[in-house]
C-alpha cells in the first residue's frame, strides 16, 4: 500500500537499534530483510501477488536452506473477503517449503473472513490498543491467532532518512 506503509512496517521490525538515531525494530539484532514489492499505488490483482509469493519463495529457499532456518516469516499486509484456488495453492507451496505467512488481518473492525489470514496456516495478527484490548478498528474472527499494539506506532517515514511517523493499523 502507497504512502510508506511497507517503509513504516519494515522500520518496526528491523530498524537498526543503539545507534543513537531513532528507533529500533522489535528484531533489529538478527535479522535479515528481503523486500519484495508487489502491489504498485495500492493496488493489484491476486494472480500477480500470490505468483510474486510464489517467486519469493522459490528465491528465498535457494538462498537460505531449511538446515540454516526452518521457518521464514513473510509479512503481508492485504486481503480481501474472497480467494483463489490460486492464492490457496501458493500459500500451501510457501508453506511447504517452510515460509510462514504472517498477515494483517484488517481494518474494517468486522467479524468477517479476510484471506489470506482466514486460510489454514496463515499467522493472522490483529491490532490492540494502548489497553492491550484489540482495537475497534481491528477485524476479528474464529481465524484470529495474535493481537499484538497496532495503535499510533512510531516508525520510519519514507520522505527523508530522518522521517519518523505514527501509523495505526492491524499490519503495525
Amino acid at each position: 500500500v502507497g504512502g510508506g506503509h511497507g517503509t513504516h512496517c519494515t522500520g518496526s521490525i528491523c530498524a537498526v537499534g543503539n545507534n543513537g538515531k531513532g528507533i529500533a525494530g522489535v528484531a533489529w539484532k538478527n535479522v535479515k530483510l528481503a523486500s519484495y514489492k508487489v502491489l504498485k499505488d495500492g493496488s493489484g490483482y491476486a494472480w500477480s501477488i500470490y505468483d510474486s509469493l510464489k517467486h519469493f519463495v522459490d528465491t528465498v529457499r535457494g538462498e537460505v536452506s531449511e538446515q540454516e532456518q526452518a521457518t521464514i516469516p513473510v509479512n503481508m499486509s492485504l486481503g480481501g473477503h474472497t480467494i483463489s484456488t490460486f492464492a490457496v495453492e501458493a500459500l500451501n507451496y510457501a508453506l511447504s517449503k517452510g515460509v510462514l505467512v504472517i498477515a494483517a488481518n484488517g481494518n474494517e473492525g468486522q467479524f468477517l473472513p479476510s484471506y489470506p489470514t482466514a486460510c489454514p496456516g496463515v499467522l493472522s495478527v490483529g491490532a490492540s490498543g494502548d489497553d492491550d484490548k484489540k482495537t475497534g478498528f481491528s477485524t476479528a474472527g474464529s481465524w484470529l491467532n495474535v493481537v499484538a499494539p497496532g495503535l499510533n506506532i512510531i516508525s520510519l517515514g519514507h520522505t527523508s532518512t530522518k522521517s519518523y511517523v505514527y501509523m495505526s493499523g492491524t499490519s503495525m
